[in-house]
């Protein structure tokens, strides 16, 4: 692989010399250089990439994974809230009261989402120290605190909420709940650790318990921080209304041994936040980042500039790479980029446990990607006018080799014109009177377009002018060694149709040879027509080649026509040919006389039939055509 990179690199380096100048390349690679620092410092596109892709991978996650069986919420809910006489918040010795009504059913630990930052009025009794105590008989009851970021005058701040103290010394534990939100709104990652208040997740602290080990950061002043592993598989973490467990002494075995969350999960308490999962309550989303931790699926997020900037340097240059090795392929190139980016990114996350910021090393790769194919693609536009170009100038030259104007006697006259389906052309017609008063003329057909049939038609000129220079002309010598320098110049892989003709005006007399040219059109003088062939193969197929001859005898006013087979094999938008039988009633006008002489006059039938459609092949005409006698003419009128 390294020597066909090493080749394609040579390759795109001098075609980049060749096309562009020095400082227009040196431009476009501090391009390529700064794109990486670019999607970095405007990072907020890559953000909003990054956040999809999590929130789709979520959803789609959350359907393999499996939540524990450790948890149970007991919600707060709009029953709980109708059953209590009580308008919320309530007083503080119905907590008391509900705490101990869950502790007879022996839960593992009762994790309090409630936050009582300050005292109970003492108009309203005791109540604190009621759920004090109960707190304390309970012995694994886990409260809660939580960190707020705001803007003061001085910047932004954390404001760290904490229960009162009497509840924070008779708890087994205060643990912080702080689920980040996104700029989107949407909450993501949790926090398992503060540095600034030393304050640890109560999911942590309770993960720990369980055995289960929750690495630290190893970075200084910066927050633990794990993303949000959501689990539906088999059904949602269950949720028990409060309300069961009021003034009701039973225990309830299906919590027996659980993590409880106590929590608000009433809409109209509006402890409800957005999820890549959509709206969930408080409590489930504490019992998401707990059942994140108890089964090891938190993955830690690389979101830091430094990791950015190295996957999208990383990005660049396996863009690089892949648009000068396939940048013809470009659909294929970005598609097969971006899938493997993802695949990479789904391992890390689910095995690795790492969140990678996929967005800068996506948009890294595709600006860097699309820079370099929109490049090439420029270069070949260049070449391309180039070699256009070239081909226009081939087609002039090719030009130069048919006759310049018709040949004009006063017995018989020889026209001809050629379209090439492109710039040059296969197609070739010669006309020319030599020196013993014979009438030469030819069409040729090369198998293929462009510059490399022409080029065989030039060589077809070059053999015809070399016999024409010889005081006596033979027609069989020519064909032989045209048919000798086309097999052996091309080996035998370039085929040429052609017909020859020699006309003696005097006698009449014309000699015919047809090299697996379609057949021409004798055109009578009594207005019916003949076709004229021989099965022969064509030039250049076999060195020795058996020519089938033909001998005619014109009178007045009769015409031969020969042509390629661009004629009859011109589409319609329907797709369907001209046709022999059109081209031939054309010929003779539907009456049996042809009334047009000219080449071009006897396309227009054909012209109106492709409806304006571009012809797939050369189209050439060749009309050698008699006078007309005065009987004739007398006879016509």
């Amino acid at each position: 692989m390294v020597f066909p990179a090493k080749k394609v690199l040579s390759t795109f380096s001098f075609r980049l010399k060749q096309h562009v100048n020095r400082k227009r390349r040196i431009l476009f690679f501090v391009w390529l250089l700064l794109i990486p620092l670019l999607v970095v410092l405007f990072n907020w596109p890559a953000r909003k990439l990054d956040n999809l892709v999590v929130d789709v991978h979520e959803k789609i996650a959350s359907r393999f994974r499996t939540p524990t069986s450790q948890i149970c919420i007991i919600g707060i809910d709009n029953q709980t809230l109708a059953s209590v006489e009580q308008r919320w918040p309530w007083p503080r010795d119905h907590f008391a009261r509900l705490l101990k009504s869950i502790n007879n059913s022996s839960p593992k630990y009762i994790l309090f989402d409630i936050l009582l930052q300050h005292p109970q009025n003492t108009l309203l009794g005791n109540g604190d120290d009621m759920l004090a105590e109960a707190i304390r008989e309970c012995g694994n009851v886990v409260m809660v605190s939580f960190i707020e970021e705001k803007i003061f005058e001085t910047g932004l701040q954390k404001v760290y909420y904490q229960n009162i103290p009497l509840f924070r010394q008779t708890a087994a534990f205060q643990g912080l709940i702080w689920s980040l939100i996104d700029e989107d709104g949407v909450s993501r990652s949790f926090v398992l650790r503060d540095r600034d208040y030393e304050a640890e997740s109560c999911a942590v602290w309770i993960a720990q318990r369980n055995g289960v080990a929750v690495p630290g950061s190893a970075g200084k002043n910066l927050n633990d921080v794990s993303m949000l592993a959501h689990a539906r598989k088999g059904g949602e973490i269950p949720a028990i209304s409060a309300s069961v467990f009021f003034d009701k002494n039973e225990p309830v075995e299906f919590i027996k041994d659980k993590i409880v969350i106590l929590g608000g999960t009433a809409p109209i308490l509006h402890d409800y936040h957005n999820t890549s999962r959509g709206l969930m309550s408080g409590p489930r989303l504490l019992a998401t980042s707990l059942d994140t931790l108890l089964n090891q699926r938190g993955a830690v997020p690389f979101t830091t500039t430094g990791y950015q900037l190295l996957l999208a340097v990383a990005a660049a240059l396996i863009a690089m790479a892949g648009s000068l090795l396939f940048y013809q392929q470009s659909m294929l190139l970005l598609a097969g980029f971006t899938l493997s980016a993802l695949m990479v990114w789904i391992i890390c996350f689910e095995l690795l446990r790492l969140c990678l910021p996929l967005g800068s090393y996506l948009l890294s790769g595709w600006a860097v990607a699309f820079s370099l194919v929109m490049l090439q693609k420029f270069i070949v536009a260049i070449e391309q006018k180039q070699l256009e170009a070239e081909a226009e100038a081939a087609g002039n030259v090719q030009k130069q080799l048919f006759p310049k104007q018709p040949l004009e006697f006063s017995n018989h006259t020889i026209s001809g014109f050629c379209i090439p389906c492109s710039t040059a052309g296969g197609d070739f017609f010669e006309a020319f009177e030599h020196q013993s008063g014979k009438s030469f003329f030819a069409i040729a057909d090369v198998m293929g377009h462009g510059i490399p049939a022409a080029m065989v038609t030039s060589i077809v000129k070059a053999v015809i002018s070399l016999h024409r220079s010889k005081e006596i002309f033979s027609l069989k010598d020519c064909i032989e060694e045209l048919n000798s320098v086309l097999s052996s110049v091309f080996n035998r892989t370039k085929m040429v149709t052609a017909i020859f003709g020699l006309y003696e005006p005097e006698k009449r007399q014309c000699e015919l040879a047809i090299a697996g040219h379609p057949a021409l059109c004798y055109i009578k003088s009594d207005g019916s027509y003949e076709e004229v062939g021989s099965r022969c193969l064509p030039l250049g197929v076999a060195k020795r080649l058996k020519i089938n001859w033909s001998a005619l005898e014109l009178r007045p006013g009769e015409a031969l026509v020969l042509y390629t087979d661009g004629v009859v094999e011109a589409m319609n938008w329907a797709g369907e040919p001209y046709g022999y039988d059109r081209w031939f009633a054309r010929l003779t006008g539907g009456k049996g006389l042809l009334r047009d002489t000219t080449p071009e006059a006897l396309l227009d039938d054909m012209w109106k039939h492709t409806c304006g459609r571009a012809v797939d092949d050369d189209l050439t005409v060749l009309v050698l055509q008699t006078a007309k006698s005065e009987n004739t003419e007398s006879n016509v009128a």
